[in-house]
């Protein structure tokens, strides 16, 4: 799950309230997660190396990639991996500053499908995105950088 929270898909998110909205054609791209504050699994101290990205795409369609490679710690303390990697896809659209984003998860690692509905609020400045999360109850703050569109692609 924690995948899914970076990817932004596990959200209840709240963003400054005084930003100017933006024009929805501007979050169309590719965005990776660059900062990742606020841990409700307490996960995120095992993870040595992650790539979360986030594609959203002009014809209100998105997908999250999610490759996170965890501590031998971790993995051994919970059975698992040193990787996980999970692949997103759905819908997006924006309405002031509200984002929706409707998502069909599958987790590569347990072979199975999620599904999640979420709504977002964003604050935009240039080429970042910027997110604040409430999950389980702990703040989430989630600051994207828009990349390439070919850095998703190896996932795909």
């Amino acid at each position: 799950m924690l995948a899914a929270m970076i990817a932004v898909l596990s959200l209840g998110l709240t963003a400054c309230g005084d930003d100017p909205v933006a024009n929805p054609q501007d979050l169309v791209g590719t965005w990776e997660c660059s900062i990742y504050l606020g841990d409700p699994t307490g996960r995120a101290s095992y993870v040595q190396s992650a790539e979360s990205l986030l594609q959203l795409r002009a014809d209100g369609t998105f997908v999250a990639v999610n490759a996170l490679n965890f501590t031998a710690e971790y993995a051994a303390a919970h059975g698992g991996s040193t990787y996980s990697a999970s692949i997103e896809h759905g819908k997006w659209h924006t309405k002031g500053q509200k984002i929706y984003l409707i998502a069909v998860e599958y987790d590569l690692d347990d072979r199975e499908y999620d599904f999640d509905d979420e709504v977002a609020r964003y604050s935009l400045n240039g080429n970042t995105l910027s997110l604040t999360a409430t999950d389980d109850g702990v703040s989430v703050q989630l600051k994207y950088a828009k990349v390439a569109d070919s850095r998703i692609n190896k996932y795909l």
